[in-house]
């Protein structure tokens, strides 16, 4: 396993992330890209809005169209048993995706640092993902296009485990795999991984989590 970076799109050919392979490979190399520009800056350290923005930049490299923080129509259901009752609003949605083979996706995105030694990691980290979708859910204002929530979790560990951090990230990727996402993504540059920050404590990298949902009438 290549813990510096890697994807995982779940559900083979019928995935509903399928087409994002080239999107998660285009992110991971985003950060990296970023990091040696700015002499060894970390584009994850900058919360939800600056995130979504390489995932962006991600998206026009792979092939896509994309549109960040624009004014949206929003809706739920204000009684989950009928779509006759609904709340609707003004809103702004994170990010839009296109691409020529008529592939649309409406991302709603959620940020949070976990710690990768937390034994609720799936648990916080579902949370957040399916808060996220819930979000986009709402974004989609009964259009028939594809809402997909993303989930960032940057992660941090005390120095003392760095001698063990390879086997810790591994083991981190392993247990993800019990959670229940469309795809997953992490970069762990290597200079990071051995980078004790001032708080003597290491922010070797950053997790993408992702679900999706057909509008469903």
């Amino acid at each position: 396993m290549d813990i510096t970076n890697g994807f995982v799109i779940n559900g083979k050919s019928r995935g509903k992330l399928k087409h994002w392979s080239g999107l998660l490979h285009e992110w991971s190399s985003n950060i990296e890209r970023y990091m040696k520009y700015t002499n060894g800056d970390i584009p994850y350290w900058y919360k939800e809005r600056a995130n979504v923005s390489i995932l962006a930049g991600a998206a026009w490299r792979s092939g896509f169209i994309a549109l960040q923080e624009f004014e949206a129509d929003k809706q739920i259901s204000v009684d989950e048993t009928t779509i006759s009752e609904l709340y609707s609003w003004k809103g702004r949605c994170d990010l839009y995706i296109g691409s020529s083979t008529n592939q649309h996706d409406l991302i709603e995105a959620k940020y949070k640092w976990l710690s990768l030694k937390s034994d609720d990691f799936n648990k916080y980290a579902t949370n957040l993902v399916n808060k996220a979708l819930a979000d986009a859910k709402a974004s989609q204002c009964g259009g028939d296009i594809s809402a997909v929530g993303v989930a960032f979790i940057p992660v941090y560990l005390h120095a003392k485990y760095m001698e063990n951090i390879d086997d810790i990230i591994k083991n981190t990727i392993a247990q993800i795999k019990e959670m229940e996402l469309d795809a997953y993504a992490w970069c762990f540059p290597n200079t990071m991984r051995q980078r004790i920050l001032d708080n003597n404590h290491l922010n070797p990298g950053i997790f993408l989590f992702a679900k999706s949902s057909k509008y469903e009438a």
